[in-house]
Parts: C-alpha cells; sequence; structure tokens
C-alpha cells in the first residue's frame, strides 16, 4: 500500500525542449547562447576593455558593481541598434560580478540583454519610459 503525504507537494518536471536555447542570467545581466555556426555582421565593431582590462557588460550605477568578464579569450562586439555580443574562445570564460556568484560560460557566441525596468502612471498605464535596471 502507498501512502501519500498530503501536505507535500508534488512537481511534475518536464524535461527542457531539445531546442531551448542555453541561457544564464547574472543579476539584471541575460546572455542567451546563439547556436553553433552563428556569425556576427560584418559591421559589428569591438568593445574595447576598461581600464582594469575588464569587458564590462553592466554597469552597477547605485553600487559601482560590475558583471565582467577578465579573461583573454573574451571579446564584446555591439552591433546596429546597440545588440551587443560576446564571444568567448578557449576553454570558456568566468562571468564575475562582486554580489554574485561566477557562471562559466564555454566556448560561443552569447547575445547580451540587459533588464529594463518600465514606467508606469498610478492608473497602470505604461508610460513608454523604461531604464536600465539598477544593480
Amino acid at each position: 500500500m502507498v501512502t501519500i503525504e498530503p501536505d507535500v507537494p508534488t512537481v511534475a518536471k518536464r524535461p527542457a525542449p531539445v531546442d531551448a536555447p542555453e541561457a544564464y542570467r547574472q543579476g539584471d545581466v541575460l546572455l542567451v547562447r546563439e547556436r553553433d555556426g552563428f556569425s556576427l555582421p560584418e559591421s559589428a565593431r569591438l568593445v574595447e576593455r576598461d581600464d582594469a582590462g575588464r569587458i564590462v557588460l553592466a554597469f552597477g550605477e547605485a553600487t559601482g558593481h560590475a558583471h565582467a568578464v577578465v579573461d583573454r579569450d573574451a571579446n564584446l562586439f555591439e552591433v546596429q541598434l546597440g545588440f551587443r555580443y560576446l564571444v568567448v574562445g578557449g576553454d570558456g570564460v568566468d562571468l564575475l560580478h562582486e554580489e554574485h556568484a561566477p557562471i562559466r560560460l564555454r566556448p560561443g557566441c552569447y547575445r547580451v540583454h540587459r533588464q529594463r525596468e518600465y514606467r508606469y502612471t498610478a492608473w497602470g498605464q505604461a508610460t513608454g519610459e523604461s531604464q536600465w535596471v539598477s544593480d
């Protein structure tokens, strides 16, 4: 006879879809790995590292902390409309932040997304204004 505990919730676990993208979130930064064979457009321009030699994906205006890569096996590119891609080579790199655990990224090309927050009126209507989330 099987007894089911009434206070223990059961959760059905579904496997991730086969074609689900590989994605990593660290605070307000989301990295989505592009499919193998993806190539950047010719208009892509290399984004320079900061004075400390880091690739900064997002800088926290409130704290001064940064989501950054210090490994030399990566480069950040910007394309039209401000889209940014982190290209990782070698054995992979670590995405670092002072308040988050490091994330190991395997070689590949990652689209960089930053979380935005939108402004609303007191009645819940969007104003059309937005800003980057302050980390």
